[in-house]
């Protein structure tokens, strides 16, 4: 399996329904939950610090935060996105 080469299992341990919501998520997306379990462990390092906590927290089954607060993470994440794209479009090119 050449495509696997220098890819290694984590076999750490994860709440089963975590993992199966995760995958059920991926399949819905149309992700490789490999690939995506990739993604998300590069982004967890870039979270501030109480997004980090709160999710563990979650994945325990212990309720951080209101679980609407999620909902408002993606859309606030979403809006940064957009913003982002929008700022950069209107940027002058410096070759012109």
């Amino acid at each position: 399996m050449a495509n696997n080469e220098g890819k290694i299992k984590i076999g750490w341990l994860i709440p089963e329904p975590i993992k199966e919501r995760f995958v059920n998520f991926c399949a819905e997306k149309g992700n490789l939950a490999q690939e995506d379990c990739a993604g998300a462990l590069l982004i967890w390092q870039y979270l501030p610090a109480q997004i980090r906590e709160s999710a563990r927290l979650e994945a325990k089954g212990i309720r951080a935060v209101d679980k609407r607060f999620w909902k408002h993470f993606q859309a606030g994440l979403e809006l940064g996105i957009q913003a982002q794209s929008d700022s950069q479009q209107q940027k002058p090119d410096k070759d012109g």
